[in-house]
């Protein structure tokens, strides 16, 4: 399988707090049969000045003491920026940030949806990168009106849906928004989002196991296989 977004990189964000969280977080995604995962820590302005130099860094490090200690696990860098008009600059000052030279994982604030949204992704796309929209499961106006979920992916947002969410283990209501999302067609991937080794952890088997009941075995395949890989190679 195939994790396209977590906070594994230590000390660039609020995921792991130091080599050894690293490591162990490193350890339980390739024991989940996690092959490939994507190192993804927050960009947001004044609050966490993550960038290429810093991330590339951080993952060349990492994966040196993955290699010496045994653990099958390849990294791969990216970035997990809310949504803000610095993005589109950002990203074209550090294209080596997204999946494939065209793919960007992007969050919307936890409580509402910016008026400017639509336009945002748009203007996005219009510079050839293709957002990625990470945990709208998670977003207070998307819960009330999966209509504005719906819209985005109309024109062109891949959505990206949390394992543990999906599985319920941050409760039922946000657990049941989810199972809507991939039962409606409005999911295209799922993912960690770990951001640690304990309550938020690399895993993604338990996800496939109800995503193969939802809808079937060769979906759940695509969304944790296929689709990441092809994002991957752009």
């Amino acid at each position: 399988m195939i994790d396209l977004h977590s906070h594994v990189l230590p000390n660039l964000d609020d995921g792991a707090k130091n080599l050894e969280e690293a490591v162990e977080m490193c350890r339980i995604a390739a024991g989940d049969g996690i092959r490939i995962l994507a190192a993804t820590p927050h960009y947001r302005p004044k609050v966490y000045e993550n960038g290429e130099e810093n991330i590339f860094s951080a993952v060349s490090g990492l994966q040196e003491v993955l290699d010496r200690e045994g653990i099958s696990l390849k990294l791969v860098p990216g970035v997990d920026i809310l949504v803000s008009p610095e993005v589109i600059p950002f990203l074209e000052r550090n294209p080596g940030l997204t999946f494939g030279g065209r793919y960007a994982l992007v969050e919307l604030p936890a409580q509402f949806v910016p008026p400017s949204t639509e336009d945002f992704f748009f203007r996005m796309r219009l510079k050839g990168f293709t957002p990625i929209l990470t945990h709208p499961e998670r977003n207070a106006a998307i819960q009330d009106n999966m209509r504005i979920l719906e819209g985005m992916v109309d024109k062109g947002v891949l959505v990206q849906v949390t394992a543990m969410i999906l599985t319920g283990d941050f409760g039922d209501h946000v657990g049941v928004i989810a199972v809507r999302m991939v039962k409606s067609g409005l999911a295209h991937l799922i993912a960690s989002d770990a951001h640690s080794p304990r309550r938020r952890v690399s895993i993604l088997s338990r996800a496939r196991r109800v995503l193969e009941e939802l809808v079937g075995h060769e979906k759940a395949r695509m969304m944790l296989e296929e689709t990441p890989r092809r994002i991957l190679q752009g």
